[in-house]
Order: structure tokens, then C-alpha cells, then sequence
């Protein structure tokens, strides 16, 4: 951060706004300005030499934070923003199944998300009502990058209202996955992962979709 806000002054005041940080933690203005020196940090560890690069996106000529590689994996849709829900929290879609082996590997789908999250913190409703995260998943993966996740948790500029795990299975895998790998990785989660966490998981998706229709 210091070395942004030296060097950078602009590009600090015009993308983190120091607004948007006391908002996300409801005034406190000491986490606030740990989220914004955090915020910082896991830009530069993410983005490295592109790090004062503005958050825009511009596939062609590359003037933004995200390389022409990066946006090609955006583009696949494995995350994108649904419709808002009734409360005005904008539901992040997450499904790793849409990239390609190759994508999933790197730092590229994690820049994604925190460009996905950034201009999310641009909304009010993301720092007031929060952000609702739906991540899909069809068999018994449960894998989930909690590093990354708890960093964007703790740095970026929003609240995150809940986590709704999805996960869809194919018939006859009901115990295993219910009674053996959901309490498996459940164990190893934060507990400030835990709190936010809600699952549905099924081998019929309109159990699933009715699951999901009770969420608050």
C-alpha cells in the first residue's frame, strides 16, 4: 500500500476508495484500514508486475490488470454475477467445471475473481447487504481454495452475506457424499469459513433448486 499510494496516488484514490473499506466494516475505521492494506498486498502477490495496472478490462490491448490469457478464462463464465436477489445482494456463480485442465492451474481464475469482486465493491449493495456466493460443483469434488478465498474474505472491500454449496451427484452416491466427504472437509474449514456455509447437495436437482429457493 505504501508504495501505491506514493507512486500510484491516483490509481489508490479513483479504485479504493477508503469509503468503500469503512463501509464493509460497518465504520470501524482500524479494520478498515487493515482490509485496505490487505486489499494492497493481495493485489501485488496476484498480479505482480500488472499490479498498478487499472481493474478494467481490455482483452486487445492488455491496459488493464488482466492479461489477454486471464480475460479468455473470464470469458468462459466459470464465475459471473446472476441477477440480484429481492434483497439487493448480487449472486456471485461459481462452476470450476467450465475451464479448460489448463486453466485451472496458476493464478489466473483467482485474478479473475478478485477482478469479479472489485468492481462488485463498486456497489453499495455489496457493501451494505453483502454478496450471496453459489458454487456448484456435479460429483464428489469438494475441493475449494480456502487460501485464496479467506484472503478476498479479509481484504476486498465487501460483505459476504453466504456461501451456498452445491453440490449435485450422480444417484446411488447419497451416503458417501453426505456421510463421508462433506464431514471430511467441513473439518478442515475456518470457522469463519463454517459460519458463512450453507450445502445442498443431491442427486435431484429439484431438490436442489428447492433447497436453494429457502435461502435468506
Amino acid at each position: 500500500f505504501t508504495e501505491a499510494w506514493k507512486n500510484h496516488r491516483d490509481l489508490v484514490r479513483r479504485e479504493t476508495p477508503f469509503f468503500r473499506f469503512v463501509e464493509a466494516d460497518k465504520g470501524n475505521l482500524d479494520l478498515a484500514a487493515k482490509r485496505l492494506v490487505g486489499y494492497w498486498e493481495n493485489r501485488k502477490s496476484l498480479f505482480g508486475e500488472r499490479v498498478f495496472y487499472p481493474m478494467v478490462l481490455d482483452k486487445e490491448q492488455e491496459r488493464g490488470a488482466l492479461t489477454y490469457e486471464d480475460i479468455e478464462i473470464l470469458e468462459t463464465g466459470f464465475n459471473t454475477f446472476l441477477p440480484d436477489r429481492e434483497d439487493g445482494s448480487p449472486p456471485l456463480f461459481y462452476d470450476l467445471s467450465r475451464l479448460e485442465k489448463e486453466m485451472k492451474g496458476g493464478k489466473g481464475k483467482h485474478r479473475c475473481n478478485f477482478c469479479l469482486l472489485h468492481i462488485a465493491s463498486e456497489d453499495e449493495k455489496s457493501r451494505s447487504v453483502g454478496i450471496t456466493m453459489v458454487r456448484y460443483t456435479f460429483g464428489t469434488s469438494f475441493h475449494l481454495d480456502l487460501q485464496p478465498f479467506m484472503a478476498f474474505l479479509c481484504t476486498m472491500p465487501i460483505i459476504m452475506k453466504s456461501i451456498e454449496r452445491v453440490i449435485y451427484y450422480p444417484p446411488g452416491l447419497k451416503r458417501i457424499v453426505q456421510e463421508t466427504i462433506v464431514p471430511i472437509r467441513k473439518r478442515s474449514m475456518p470457522e469463519a469459513f463454517k459460519k458463512l456455509l450453507h450445502m445442498h447437495t443431491s442427486d435431484n436437482i429439484q431438490e436442489i433448486a428447492r433447497s436453494l429457493t429457502k435461502v435468506r
